[in-house]
């Protein structure tokens, strides 16, 4: 299936304005290589600023939204040579683990989860479960975004702390 390359669904805009339905073209896998990458570097990484600062998508919890300086952190780390590859390989690597082959984590495991999530379904926890044969605990925090650690630190810092007690 790889070699055949991916579907993905182009929009062409309508001569009135507006937008036309999604036509699905076929492109081959080295044109896709890289692609994602791209599209965060855009207009000076302006999506991946939306990701983090939006009020539908960005850090929930407005005593902890990033000052401009933590931006300026995240964006320069972000746009050294290899750094947005290894980030997206994470998901990349996450999702076909999930569907292929694994031996499955024998410790106990937390796994915490913002229920604001609009990049990761909370839901796609539970997709986790098979594969952790130890106890599996499950936190999710209540107004919390993708950002978890960045959006409610203390809350994360006393589930961490927690759990690690209770599998001591």
């Amino acid at each position: 299936m790889a070699g055949l390359g991916a579907v993905l669904a182009l929009r062409h805009g309508r001569p009135g304005g507006g937008p036309a339905p999604a036509v699905p073209t076929r492109v081959p896998p080295e044109l896709l290589q890289g692609y994602v990458e791209r599209l965060l570097n855009l207009d000076d990484f302006e999506l991946l600023k939306w990701l983090l600062l939006s009020k539908k998508n960005g850090i929930q919890n407005y005593k902890c939204h990033l000052k401009e300086q933590d931006l300026k952190a995240y964006l320069y780390s972000l746009s050294q040579p290899g750094a947005l590859t290894s980030l997206l390989n994470y998901y990349r690597n996450l999702f076909s683990k999930l569907l292929g082959d694994v031996d499955g984590v024998l410790v106990p495991t937390l796994v915490i989860w913002g229920d604001r999530d609009l990049l990761l379904e909370p839901e796609i926890s539970l997709l986790l479960v098979p594969y952790l044969f130890s106890s599996c605990h499950i936190e999710r925090i209540p107004m919390c975004s993708h950002w978890v650690p960045e959006d409610q630190p203390e809350r994360v810092n006393q589930l961490i702390w927690s759990f690690l007690q209770d599998n001591d």
